[in-house]
């Protein structure tokens, strides 16, 4: 992630952000559910899922920012600022669920971007998949000219 990014997302952010939370969604796919952990926010950290009635992790490999997109959106966050890998959020317990996943980053859900079979990886939890996505929107909005004296056209 860029430096003025990452800066910029912990001097508004945190701030504002509930510490440690987690955010949970419930997927499609029978009935399983994701959410972000160990994070510094609801929208942001390691990246588990819910499958056979265990919480599982995601591995890193091939964890791009079209993935964490994905995941963002699911949760309800407005974007993907950062998609991160090496246990970024510390080292997840159990299952690892998914592996190989790989979204366009228009899917509703990761279970509905391409991955290996459920439960089928070639990970440890020293690459569990974490996202940083923005707690809220920034929009640009351009200024409009101010009007004084000096620059008023005249009739």
């Amino acid at each position: 992630m860029n430096g003025w990014i990452r800066m910029l997302w912990v001097l508004l952010c945190l701030p504002l952000c509930d510490f440690f939370s987690t955010s949970t969604v419930t997927l499609g796919v029978n009935g399983a559910q994701i959410r972000l952990v160990n994070g510094q926010s609801r929208c942001s950290g390691r990246v588990e899922v819910y499958y056979n009635d265990q919480w599982g992790t995601v591995c890193d490999d091939g964890w791009t920012l079209a993935n964490a997109e994905v995941v963002c959106r699911e949760l309800g966050c407005p974007r993907a600022v950062d998609a991160l890998g090496q246990a970024q959020f510390g080292k997840g317990k159990g299952r690892i669920w998914l592996d190989g996943v790989r979204c366009q980053g228009t899917e509703s859900t990761l279970t509905q971007c391409a991955h290996q079979k459920i439960g089928k990886h070639d990970c440890s939890h020293m690459e569990d998949a974490g996202v940083l996505c923005a707690d809220f929107e920034f929009r640009v909005v351009p200024r409009s000219p101010v009007v004084t004296e000096s620059n008023r056209k005249k009739p």
